[in-house]
């Protein structure tokens, strides 16, 4: 599975040089696009962060769809060139720059196999086109205005539109990545990775004192775990005891397991592998005034499918504040979300 971090904006280039440098075939990429145009050159550079397009022309819609046709690409590929070039329509003429990285971009998903693609939210700035704004909400791709301005070009829209993308966070358990320019400062990623994944632990407890609990579910949480519960339950021959649950992460599963042992009586324990499905979270700073004071408070929001599901102010940032203004955190809660919802409304964020 591909997830393409699109967070600092979008360019057809960035994302043909960020999968092309995944799939490890530039070779290969490089001799396809030859076949557009014998005119056409290309080559990447600064490691294949980039790409330089040689021999400009311009193609009509139908003279772009004739010119994929006659490259040897497998069918999935060619109708995946074609569903961008009608994304972008038949009225426009196509620069050599497009079809190049059209037809390098199919190359290099094809050399992946066509992966199951998820992206992030997008950054666009508020000079975004007419056309660009289109696109972005007839293929409902998550969207966030920035101040910034980020770089969103037109072609890598539809391009990242045609792969009906899903929108999640950013994947932990990475295994390689590919990077594409998009402007001095700020770069384009593709990053390969296997489906998220949890560990559930559980044992039972019948011979360990419930006074110990706090400091092992301490220890535990320590050495890495995401969640630990326990629970009173009866055992064999009816024996009172406890019922411990734990969730981490597969790459925690060690230094979590070696915790349990040193902290509780147990002698073993079952353990099961599940997949889980996490919404995209962005954890962003927000300025708010309380009693004519200025503080700077994290604010965790969610997304499903573009649009904001969730939010939650960080507790230890909510006692903060309550501290330094006396007021209990219930009634610095109610301040806080009160100034949020202006703010989400018509500055902060806008979505489709």
């Amino acid at each position: 599975m591909i997830y393409l971090d699109v967070s600092n904006g979008i360019s057809e280039k960035a994302l043909l040089c960020a999968l092309t440098k995944l799939s490890k075939r530039e070779k290969e990429i490089v001799n396809t696009i030859k076949k557009i145009s014998p005119k056409i050159n290309v080559k990447f550079i600064e490691d294949g962060r980039k790409i330089e397009v040689k021999g400009k022309q311009y193609f009509s819609f139908y003279e772009a769809q004739e010119s994929i046709k006659k490259i040897p690409l497998s069918t999935k590929a060619k109708n995946l060139s074609l569903r961008i070039l009608k994304l972008l329509g038949k009225k426009i003429e196509y620069p050599s720059d497009a079809i190049v990285a059209i037809v390098g971009f199919v190359k290099a998903l094809e050399f992946l196999e066509f992966p199951k693609i998820s992206c992030s939210v997008i950054s666009v700035g508020k000079n975004i086109s007419e056309f660009s704004l289109k696109i972005l909400k007839r293929s409902g791709l998550p969207f966030r205005y920035s101040s910034g301005g980020e770089k969103v070009s037109e072609v890598g829209l539809a391009m990242l539109a045609a792969l009906r993308p899903a929108c999640r966070s950013k994947p932990i358990n990475k295994q390689d990545v590919g990077i594409g320019r998009l402007s001095s400062s700020s770069f384009l990623e593709a990053i390969l990775y296997a489906e998220d994944s949890i560990v559930e632990i559980e044992t039972f407890l019948d011979d360990f004192n419930p006074e110990f609990v706090p400091y092992a579910t301490e220890q535990i949480m320590k050495a890495g775990a995401l969640n630990v519960s326990v629970i009173s339950s009866l055992g064999k021959k009816g024996r009172p005891g406890l019922e411990m649950k734990i969730v981490c992460r597969k790459e925690r599963f060690d230094s979590v397991t070696e915790a349990l042992f040193k902290s509780t009586s147990t002698n073993g324990f079952r353990f099961f592998t599940r997949p889980i499905v996490l919404l995209p979270t962005r954890v962003e700073k927000f300025r708010v005034r309380i009693n004519s004071r200025f503080f700077d408070v994290r604010i965790k929001t969610s997304f499903h499918k573009g649009k904001i599901v969730q939010q939650k102010i960080e507790l230890e940032d909510l006692k903060a504040v309550a501290k330094a203004t006396k007021k209990s955190i219930p009634e610095v809660d109610r301040m806080i979300k009160k100034q949020l919802r202006t703010a989400f409304s018509t500055l902060y964020f806008k979505y489709q």
